[in-house]
């Protein structure tokens, strides 16, 4: 297990901390899993914003280097299928675009001026194309910058329509015109878009008032299947189904449509896709299952119907450097996905086998932590971004052949008390690959969360933290802040709270806990604030004061 004790100094946490932390997300091994590339979130304090920015690494930890240093958003990278190039996304020019970097040496260069930016995007499987995810107009418009314009001008004219745009008036005639984070809608629908390398063409494969949600690219290089909701009222009717198209264009074909699905996965010999979904109406509440479908199209079936935690990420702080949890990744042999899964405030690392008709699951890295990203390499390593209650975020590479690796734990009933002690890290083969935060860290001395569980109404278990001050003496008594989290349909969990150090750093004790609707302790138990939300849940929340 990698130590996680403290030095004892004079030196408590402060508030102004916070603008020397760095967030370490989106690590992405190499095809031949000699080299990660990984994002680093830092705060630009002057400017009241963030950058982010590439480092690259030898799997070993021996040696990294920064791989960006202009603009101030470079995330998303994507290493060629030959591992001769690393394309990501930069606000460099024009929003956001696609930039290519050869990895033998040179310059980056910007290889899209799409007007409205690029979301997202993947490789083709011979590396000539692109795949991406284009903001396109109502009236499926894909809209390029012209060549003859200077940055300066795209940049004094973009930044005018913008400008214009948002002191005019506004006419919405759909209910989700705004969303948190992002402001007023302009209208634009994500389309599937292909950009040839080579000839510098591209291509939309979708159009129409739908937008599309995530995709995976066959490994034929053929058909692009991706999941949309294209239902008759889309924006009440909230289902997203499987479908796809042909890698040069034409029309779709609908693969499933009886799972609410997304983040899909092709099978190394693609007769197959891998997708998070469940049938259930009520999306927020329901556990996610892990489905595969025919590629040609058919029935999902769950690799999961036994499997008793929470499939991906629900553990929640004010330190994020990722927004999504990561889609499943299938190991090489085609007989095994990967997938994050959360239980009792950890996030972990899964694998699932099918054996038959039957599928085996054990956890092959995890402890008291949460990790938040992961990818899997050709020659089975896994690299890994993590947080835990005393760092804000750390990558390593482990090997996943490790014998470490544990069977995922029987299901325990709502009344069932459950473990608190300790977890260690696993597997031992952990190496640690960044340094984000260290230098800060090491000088402070911050506090380890102390679960607990208590009984509270009808006889269910719940969970709960306490973070006593960092210089805790027994028989003292300390004010008491109680933290309660919304949701309600996400935990706390062992991640870093800077929030929660500081207030402990001021000497109160802070106590948390997740009441029933909360994530990473069952479908009974998130499910038990639906017609009783602040219910028994409050109830909860109250008995878990004393």
């Amino acid at each position: 297990m990698e130590s996680e004790e403290r030095p004892v100094t004079e030196r408590l946490l402060q508030d102004s901390d916070l603008m020397s932390l760095m967030w370490p997300a989106n690590p992405v091994l190499s095809p031949c899993g000699k080299r990660i590339v990984y994002e680093v979130r830092k705060i630009r304090e002057k400017q009241d914003d963030y950058t982010t920015h590439l480092e690259i690494a030898d799997v070993q930890g021996l040696e990294r280097r920064a791989l960006t240093a202009s603009g101030t958003r470079n995330t998303s990278p994507v290493w060629s299928p030959d591992g001769t190039k690393l394309a990501f996304l930069s606000n460099r020019f024009a929003g956001t675009q696609v930039w290519l970097l050869p990895m033998a040496g040179g310059e980056a260069q910007c290889v899209t001026r799409f007007r409205y930016g690029v979301r997202s995007m993947a490789w083709s499987p011979d590396g000539t194309t692109l795949v991406m995810l284009v903001p396109v107009k109502n009236d499926d418009t894909v809209e390029w910058l012209t060549e003859d314009a200077t940055d300066e001008e795209v940049s004094e004219r973009l930044d005018k329509e913008q400008k214009e745009w948002q002191r005019g008036p506004k006419r919405y005639d759909w209910i989700y015109y705004k969303q948190d984070g992002a402001g007023l809608s302009r209208g634009l629908k994500l389309q599937l878009v292909t950009y040839n390398l080579g000839t510098g063409q591209y291509r939309p494969l979708t159009n129409g008032p739908y937008d599309v949600e995530e995709f995976s690219i066959s490994p034929d290089g053929n058909h692009v299947a991706f999941t949309s909701n294209r239902r008759a009222e889309p924006e009440i009717e909230l289902w997203s189904d499987i479908y796809r198209v042909p890698m040069h264009g034409g029309s779709l074909e609908l693969l499933c449509g009886d799972t609410n699905a997304g983040q899909l996965a092709y099978s190394p010999d693609g007769s197959e896709i891998a997708f998070f979904g469940h049938r259930d109406e009520y999306k927020f509440a329901s556990h996610v299952h892990l489905y595969t479908v025919p590629a040609i199209g058919g029935t999902a079936t769950s690799w999961t119907v036994t499997f008793p935690d929470t499939l991906g990420n629900f553990g929640m702080s004010d330190m994020r450097a990722h927004e999504f949890t990561p889609a499943p990744v299938w190991a090489k042999t085609g007989k095994e996905i990967y997938a994050l899964t959360s239980r009792e405030g950890r996030t972990q690392l899964a694998r699932f086998t099918r054996r038959g008709e039957e599928t085996a699951s054990e956890i092959v890295a995890g402890g008291d932590r949460e990790i938040y990203g992961f990818s899997i390499s050709n020659d089975n390593q896994a690299a890994l971004t993590y947080t835990t209650p005393v760092h804000p975020g750390k990558v390593a590479v482990i090997r996943l052949e490790d014998t470490e690796s544990s069977p995922a734990p029987a299901a325990r009933s709502v009344t069932e008390a459950m473990e608190t002690e300790p977890v260690a890290f696993f597997p031992s083969s952990e190496i640690r690959i960044d340094a984000c935060s260290d230098k800060l860290l090491a000088g402070l001395t911050l506090t380890n969360p102390e679960p607990f569980w208590y009984t509270s109404e009808d006889g269910w278990q719940v969970q709960g933290f306490v973070m006593k001050p960092p210089r805790f003496e027994g028989g003292r008594k300390y004010p008491v802040i109680f933290e309660i989290h919304g949701g309600p349909h996400a935990a706390y969990s062992y991640s870093f709270f800077h929030e929660f150090q500081w207030l402990a750093a001021q000497g109160y004790a802070v106590v948390f806990v997740n009441p029933r609707g909360s994530m990473s302790y069952g479908q009974e138990f998130v499910n038990a604030c639906r017609h009783d939300y602040g219910g028994r849940d409050a109830m909860d929340l109250l008995n878990g004061r004393h």
